[in-house]
């Protein structure tokens, strides 16, 4: 069964009421100790026979232990309201805001779904970075993709990612990997240093995803190994797919511009290696807008600029 970050189970037929009933309350009650204490199995026993097909015991196991490394515990859940069989909850989680959706049906849990939770008429705390940032690597790397369109960027229609970079290092024939490409060593970009863009505080990080092999995804880690930094005036940097066991900061760290991070890798929902930067205006992963940014001075496609958020296709370096 495919792994993923979000993942639906089974629909049923049954009379819907607004209110959350007594079931669904106690069924969610325990769905949230049990996955707060990593006790996959004794969760497993819980489901219906239906669901244990859809969801088999170690499939169940890898589930809980990924989305537990990524989001942390559980922390507080509130109902807000119903849907058919889904009975909805605002889950505040370590890492994230997200809706958990609870599906009972005879005492046993039928079904749940993880989804980003939303608030109503939040707007971005800001469009853009006011703080001074380079680019977070040495030499020359490749904007595939990047910019503000759909068209530039796969990203932008991600609220989070919405103006995110993805950066490899390319020959001079276009390539970015030396031979067949069939190991993460091929690449040029693999287990290159990179470097805190800016002065900022490390609030999250994750070292321990295996780096993928060159054409596969993981994703159930969708930023594999990552750091999460944020600067005194509220914008939250992320870099992501770094290098198993090559991230050399820790939370609480204090960082400053230039300060070696780690290796950039394979890591999380990444086909080769590449690294992965985004600002953003919250510590929320999922719940977050994204900021455009503003390199204060680097050389693109061999001219220097100033003041430039990088687009697809720019060949991009830090002047020194």
């Amino acid at each position: 069964m495919k792994k993923c970050l979000l993942i639906l189970f089974l629909w049923f037929n049954v009379f819907s009421f607004a209110q959350e009933t007594v079931e669904a309350k106690q069924m969610t009650d325990v769905f949230v100790r049990l996955y707060n204490e990593k006790k996959a199995d004794s969760l497993f026993s819980k489901y219906s026979e239906d669901m244990r097909l859809a969801l088999p015991l170690q499939n169940n196991r890898e589930f809980i232990r990924t989305f537990y490394a990524n989001l942390g515990e559980i922390t507080s859940h509130e109902y807000y309201k119903k849907d058919g069989p889904w009975f909805f909850y605002k889950a505040s989680m370590e890492k994230a805001t997200m809706t958990l959706k609870m599906a009972p049906y005879k005492g046993k849990i039928a079904g749940f779904k993880f989804a980003p939770y939303k608030e109503v008429n939040r707007q971005p705390l800001m469009l853009r970075n006011t703080t001074k940032m380079q680019l977070p690597f040495e030499g020359t790397w490749f904007v595939s993709p990047g910019g503000d369109r759909k068209k530039q960027n796969r990203h932008a229609e991600s609220q989070p990612q919405k103006y995110a970079l993805d950066l490899v290092i390319l020959d001079e024939n276009g390539k970015s990997h030396k031979g067949t490409g069939e190991t993460n060593e091929d690449y040029y970009a693999f287990g290159q240093s990179l470097y805190a863009p800016c002065d900022a505080l490390v609030v999250n990080y994750v070292d321990g995803v295996k780096d993928n092999i060159p054409g596969q995804k993981d994703a159930s880690n969708p930023y594999g190994n990552y750091i999460l930094l944020k600067t005194k005036t509220g914008e939250h940097v992320l870099l992501a797919h770094f290098k198993q066991g090559s991230i050399n900061v820790k939370v609480g760290d204090q960082v400053t511009q230039g300060q070696k991070l780690g290796a950039c890798g394979n890591s999380g929902n990444s086909s080769e290696p590449h690294l992965h930067f985004h600002l953003q205006d919250t510590e929320d992963l999922t719940d977050s807008f994204g900021i455009k940014c503003f390199f204060e001075t680097i050389k693109v496609n061999c001219k220097k600029k100033e003041n430039y958020a990088p687009v697809r296709f720019d060949r991009i370096e830090n002047i020194n």
